[in-house]
């Protein structure tokens, strides 16, 4: 089984490129890959329980019900998520040093950053 990582970068109020980056996710196994998403720097963010309704942003709850259904996995960097003060993260989110990300990404036959 080949590994992917899908790595998240930004925080979710910039742009859609992180709704597109759960969506992708979830497609990707369809075809039998084990999918990690990894959220460092700012992409932590995409961590925590939001209202999009309230900024006008997607919402990515559709995407992360099916997450444990499917057997995807969720990283968040500890050191960004201490960094920003973040504390409270969604259900099924995994909180990680840095260096087991770097350890996940390096391992992954493929990697796509968002």
């Amino acid at each position: 089984m080949k590994r992917v990582v899908l790595v998240l970068r930004k925080t979710p109020l910039n742009h859609i490129k992180n709704l597109e980056a759960f969506r992708l996710g979830l497609g990707l196994t369809l075809s039998n890959l084990e999918v990690t998403v990894a959220m460092v720097d700012e992409g932590v963010f995409n961590a925590i329980e939001m209202k999009p309704e309230i900024v006008d942003r997607p919402q990515v709850e559709a995407y992360l019900t099916f997450y444990e259904d499917v057997g995807i996995h969720v990283l968040a960097e500890r050191e960004a998520l201490e960094r920003h003060g973040v504390k409270a993260l969604r259900k099924g989110v995994e909180t990680v040093d840095r260096q087991a990300i770097v350890e996940t990404i390096r391992h992954a036959d493929v990697v796509i950053p968002f």
